[in-house]
């Protein structure tokens, strides 16, 4: 059976990486996602000594943190497909040094998009780029036996925004480590077809993202306050076999206070739990 997790993103303004996963505990989830951002899992700020005690933490209430993503300023620059040679240095240090650190802490898989070329750089120079980056993060996470996953993109451009162009891109970076994460409420901002991600790569799905949208933007909301069809989506899923875990990702809004993020994630993590119980009753007649 597919298992929830959460993202500590809708903790970043009120808590530590410690006091995030914390509270995600005391709100029933066993299972993590660490952003790489500022204050919990940027790699400088966590030292050898801090790490320890994380994972000592994690390690004695049973906990698991699975997956470390990269910084949301790298999904929206231009990363590692900069043209700038600086740029994608400073880029891959950043990544090599946020493997590193979710290795220390018991993560097995790494969320990352190669980045969003500027509109100076010509298509095929930037895909290029890209191919060459995912290859480089790759070849770097298997020494830490880390699977990179890239993700469908919200937005209706890019290398990533169709099945066929992430077949493609898996296809040409050629690494055995590198697989998908899938995220039902970007296709519903860029009016993909999610069962088309679903059954064209099926087998290469190794993580799935959910929260909410109004289709006009990837806002990131609780679950259920927009159009997001998630009961289809986690039947899709079903339908190719995936049985790994679900991510709740939700952004926390200026203005809420900390109880409400805790009641929005409580009542996102239930009506998931009730999608999957409704997916696994047996039908009529069978």
């Amino acid at each position: 059976m597919m298992k929830i997790e959460v993202s500590t993103v809708a903790f970043i303004p009120y808590y530590d990486l410690l006091d995030a996963i914390n509270a995600g505990a005391s709100l029933g989830f066993e299972f993590f996602e660490l952003p790489g951002d500022r204050p919990h899992a940027w790699p400088k700020d966590l030292r050898r000594p801090k790490r320890r005690t994380i994972r000592n933490f994690l390690d004695d209430k049973k906990l698991q943190a699975e997956i470390i993503s990269i910084d949301g300023s790298y999904l929206l620059g231009p990363g590692m497909c900069s043209e700038d040679s600086d740029i994608r240095r400073d880029t891959f240090s950043y990544i090599q040094d946020l493997i590193e650190l979710g290795y220390d802490l018991g993560c097995s898989k790494f969320i990352m998009v190669p980045g969003r070329p500027l509109i100076t750089t010509p298509e095929a120079r930037g895909r290029e780029l890209a191919v060459r980056a995912l290859g480089e993060c790759s070849d770097f996470a298997k020494g830490f036996d880390m699977v990179v996953c890239i993700e469908n993109a919200p937005f209706p451009s890019g290398f990533l925004d169709t099945p066929e162009k992430m077949e493609r891109m898996l296809r040409d970076v050629s690494a055995t480590n590198l697989s998908v994460r899938l995220d039902p409420c970007h296709c519903n901002v860029s009016k993909a077809d999610f069962r088309n991600f679903c059954t064209s790569l099926r087998g290469k799905i190794a993580s799935v993202g959910l929260h909410d949208n109004k289709g006009d933007a990837d806002s990131h909301l609780p679950i259920g306050w927009g159009t997001v069809n998630h009961g289809a989506a986690l039947e899709c899923l079903k339908e190719v076999g995936y049985n790994e875990s679900l991510t709740i990702e939700i952004l926390p809004f200026e203005g809420w206070q900390v109880h409400q993020v805790e009641s929005y994630l409580k009542e996102s993590k239930k009506i998931v739990e009730e999608l999957l119980s409704s997916s696994n009753k047996p039908g009529p007649g069978s």
